[in-house]
């Protein structure tokens, strides 16, 4: 659970999380996943704030037409997770989706490795390749030493 909770915690990227989860074990990178997701569904409240402050802006500033509040896919994702939580999902569904979501994983880590330059990366400035690396060393301490007090 510890190794699920340092990748699902660390890594920005859910079809990362899910690579290097399930090259550990099926288990690890489904706890993973579970973990990414949840750190994901926490947005909501942010994605909301943010969206309904700058719908007011644009709306009273521009007279713009009306833009849902909060993405579709975070909805639809704690819809699904509370139906299968709760047992309103039969079995058969809760596999197929099971089934479905796997080959969705699999198919984004291919197309990330295919689109992964590393000519892109070397042109990258190097001040933005330091603030990316400092972002992710001080996220991982601060997994570690979330899972250091938890385990």
């Amino acid at each position: 659970m510890a190794t699920a909770l340092m990748l699902g915690a660390s890594i920005h990227d859910v079809a990362q999380v899910a690579g290097a989860g399930l090259s550990i074990s099926p288990e690890v990178g489904a706890q993973a996943v579970i973990i990414k997701m949840i750190r994901v569904a926490c947005l909501l409240p942010v994605v909301a704030s943010f969206s309904l402050f700058f719908f007011r802006l644009r709306s009273t500033a521009h007279n713009a037409e009306p833009v849902a509040p909060v993405p579709g896919f975070i909805l639809a994702f704690l819809l699904l997770a509370i139906s299968s939580s709760i047992g309103l999902l039969p079995d058969a569904a809760r596999s197929y989706g099971g089934q479905i979501s796997g080959c969705i994983l699999t198919a984004s880590v291919a197309a990330i490795g295919l689109s992964t330059s590393f000519g892109d990366l070397k042109r990258a400035d190097h001040s933005l390749v330091a603030v990316l690396i400092g972002q992710s060393a001080l996220q991982l301490l601060a997994v570690l030493t979330l899972i250091h007090y938890l385990f």
